[in-house]
């Protein structure tokens, strides 16, 4: 799993692209949330209304719009595994249930955890062809 933001749609073929030509298989997922969840999270972070991140959220979430950035994912109010299982139905991956130690599970009220503003992560495997 490669986590990224990637709105820009010739970074996106230059990436995910590029992978796919070369025989990769790839499973692009694009995890969205509300605006107001997602300025909360850059607050959380230490960014405020009037940080950089901030002022690109209306470009970023209308790029991700684009079909070229789907399989879109609403993340608003879910679980990082709730998140995980859908990403994992998606690839037909079956998930074994998470092990988290209590102290060391992450805190996940807001689902801030599942995106920094917005995420794009790719899953990677070879094609059946090992012969490459």
């Amino acid at each position: 799993m490669v986590p990224m933001t990637v709105v820009n749609p010739l970074y996106h073929d230059q990436t995910v692209g590029a992978l796919c030509r070369e025989g990769l298989q790839v499973h692009h997922f694009t995890l969205l949330a509300s605006c107001k969840t997602i300025l909360r999270c850059l607050r959380r972070r230490g960014d405020g209304r009037h940080s950089w991140g901030a002022h690109q959220l209306d470009r970023c979430l209308s790029s991700l719009a684009d079909e070229k950035f789907a399989v879109h994912l609403n993340t608003e109010g879910k679980t990082i595994e709730v998140v995980a299982e859908e990403i994992a139905h998606h690839v037909g991956l079956a998930l074994n249930p998470p092990t988290w130690h209590p102290v060391l599970r992450p805190l996940n009220t807001d689902n801030c955890a599942n995106l920094p503003y917005s995420l794009v992560v790719s899953c990677m495997s070879r094609s059946q062809s090992t012969s490459r």
